[in-house]
């Protein structure tokens, strides 16, 4: 909108000097060539904030996926310390009865 509005007040301003000058045609035309290169600029601009903004959400997408992995890793991780002090205690208390057995058979 303030696009426009600017565009406006150029045309204006370049009309009253082309009148000025006695070269009014070559005014609007310059006047319309700059306005479909601004027209260009902005498409371009308006395609690359697109593609960014898609290539954010794939990212977004690609963080999220990230993230459930870690929390199955972490989710296996625990699980194995888990198991891990199972064993420890296990074998502390495998350790407890073989010690005890061959006090006993030694007695």
């Amino acid at each position: 909108m303030s696009a426009q509005r600017f565009l406006t007040i150029e045309d204006n301003s370049a009309w009253s000097k082309g009148e000025q000058g006695g070269h009014r045609t070559s005014a609007v035309a310059d006047i319309r060539e700059r306005r479909e290169q601004q027209e260009l600029m902005l498409t371009m601009t308006l395609g690359k904030i697109k593609q960014a903004d898609k290539r954010v959400l794939e990212l977004e997408e690609e963080q999220r996926k990230l993230r459930n992995k870690l929390a199955t890793l972490e989710e296996k991780i625990l699980a194995l310390r888990n198991e891990h002090e199972g064993m420890d205690k296990l074998n502390k208390s495998l350790k407890s009865t073989i010690s005890r057995l061959v006090l006993n058979v030694s007695a």
